[in-house]
């Protein structure tokens, strides 16, 4: 099978199982943008209520300028990852500021804006200006990798390599949302249904037994299979290998920091008291419970007592903790223990700038809190005595 033919049959299959999402409906580069943001790390199905609830708050790319971060965070709310957002509304402040609104459509000008990589970007240029330009995703590298046998240590790579003529004139659009959806309901990474497969005559992974394409892909082709029935391999008319420009980062994830933090759930008169994360930190103009990271061999009791010290200049007595709670953001995993504690000496008063509030344990859920917050939260909510005894 040469890439005509491939891209002849993903388009017959397309026209009567592609998907009917939102985002395909429209080639305004700024609701793509969003979908592909929202998409980042993110199924399908969870996107949609999003995708469509934000544009009744943030209906073009200037009033997302003119946002402030606590109105896009609230309804970024629950999709996680959350730098994305911040992300968008650096980049919306810009797009308004350089390009008087309107989206740029050159790869490498999408490329400067905050938050917008190499795949965003292309995709942009694909699916809001329909330009002839390679999009790969592990998804869609995937689907070529198989079909047409190509192997490699970098497979996103080789891919780009081998494939950057595949795409069809004037028929981007169609080709990468086929690819898509290929890849999601057929070609899937694991069990794919290759019975019923449109490519499985000419496939090297339908052709070649799981095994042997498994030991294509390590490299070990020449020394365990002789000759790949390839068509990349034979040197097929219109598939030859080369260079392609596509800038992708190979850089190995280093493993995910884990973070102990004490949180302090002050109780005066009914009230617990609550603080806004200021500009600058991690999970900024979120609420929260006040109190930080542990140090070194540092008692829980103590990282409380110190880091309340420090935040708002009293002192507190700490019972041992109530509640915990673990939760994996972007960048940290974290893992929190809930203390409630009354204070001993003095009056609450940032001393770092971020906002307080003392508020009924009822009205928490009127405030926007990280989401490794929110068991306790409920729990709070319900609770009948929350005075805790010094």
């Amino acid at each position: 099978m040469n890439h005509r033919q491939f891209t002849s049959q993903l388009l017959k299959w397309f026209e009567t199982n592609g998907r009917n999402l939102p985002w395909r409906k429209t080639r305004d580069p700024y609701k793509i943008w969003v979908s592909e943001m929202m998409l980042q790390q993110t199924q399908v199905d969870r996107v949609i209520d999003y995708y469509q609830r934000f544009f009744q708050k943030f209906p073009d790319i200037k009033t997302l300028a003119k946002a402030r971060w606590p109105q896009v965070l609230s309804a970024w709310r629950g999709l996680g990852y959350y730098r994305r957002a911040r992300n968008m509304l650096r980049a919306a402040k810009v797009i308004v500021q350089q390009y008087k609104g309107i989206f740029p459509e050159k790869v490498e000008d999408l490329e400067a804006l905050p938050g917008i990589g190499p795949y965003t970007a292309r995709a942009i240029a694909v699916f809001a200006y329909e330009q002839d330009v390679l999009v790969l995703d592990t998804n869609t590298s995937r689907v070529l990798s198989r079909v047409f046998g190509i192997t490699g240590k970098n497979l996103l790579k080789e891919v780009a390599e081998h494939a950057a003529d595949f795409v069809p004139k004037k028929k981007s659009w169609a080709f990468h949302q086929a690819m898509m959806d290929f890849g999601s309901a057929v070609c899937t990474a694991k069990d794919p249904t290759c019975l019923i497969c449109p490519m499985r005559p000419l496939c090297s992974y339908s052709t070649l037994s799981r095994t042997d394409f498994k030991t294509l892909q390590i490299g070990s082709r020449a020394r365990h299979l002789g000759r790949s029935t390839s068509p990349l391999a034979r040197g097929a008319p219109g598939i030859r290998p080369r260079r392609h420009p596509y800038p992708i980062s190979f850089e190995t994830r280093s493993r995910t920091p884990s973070i102990e933090i004490a949180a302090a759930i002050i109780h005066k008169n009914g009230n617990i008291l609550i603080t806004r994360r200021p500009e600058g930190k991690h999970l900024e103009g979120y609420w929260e419970f006040p109190g930080g990271k542990r140090q070194g061999k540092e008692s829980w009791r103590d990282c409380i007592k110190r880091e309340i010290k420090e935040e708002l200049g009293i002192e507190v007595a700490v019972r041992p903790h109530d509640w915990t709670a673990d939760y994996t953001y972007e960048d940290r995993q974290v893992h929190i223990r809930f203390h409630r504690c009354s204070i001993l000496k003095g009056k609450p008063k940032s001393q770092e700038a971020q906002q307080m509030k003392w508020i009924k344990p009822q009205e928490l859920t009127q405030y926007t809190f990280p989401p490794a917050n929110k068991e306790v939260i409920a729990k709070l909510v319900k609770a009948r005595f929350v005075d805790p005894q010094a």
